[in-house]
């Protein structure tokens, strides 16, 4: 703006040096109104760019904002999956861990029911062989007599 300020003053003093004074008015009196037209358009000009500048300002901060709102929406929807599955998780491993237990009490009552089985069939055979140790020996006794 300066430039043009200035370049303007360089040639209303040409203008003036060459020319007579009622051409200089007249000269003087469009150039003024050429300068003051032309600084009514720059200003203009600069408080519509000003304007479009803060449209573009206020638009971007919209457009971060919502981007910045879809972006924790989407975090904690993450979250939320996260810990519903971690959740999930700890249900599996306590049934998991149930289920363990219930078949290691299966396991136990089992092998205590071989054990007792298998205490009885032993007390069953000793009965027996003392039987026919008993038996054997009144044999015995008898051959011998």
């Amino acid at each position: 703006m300066k430039k043009l300020l200035l370049s303007t003053a360089l040639v209303l003093a040409f203008g003036l040096t060459f020319t007579s004074c009622r051409d200089t008015q007249t000269k003087t009196d469009e150039l003024g109104n050429s300068i003051e037209n032309t600084a009514d358009d720059a200003m203009d000009a600069a408080d519509d760019a000003l304007d479009k500048a803060g449209d573009a300002i206020d638009n971007a901060k919209d457009a971060i904002s919502d981007e910045a709102k879809t972006v924790k929406e989407k975090a904690e929807d993450a979250i939320d999956k996260a810990e519903a599955e971690a959740k999930e998780a700890g249900n599996k491993i306590d049934n998991a861990a149930k289920a363990v237990g219930e078949k290691a009490n299966e396991v136990k009552e089992k092998a205590g029911q071989i054990a007792e089985d298998g205490a009885k069939k032993a007390k069953d055979i000793a009965d027996d062989a003392a039987k026919k140790a008993k038996e054997a020996k009144e044999k015995a006794g008898k051959v011998i007599e």
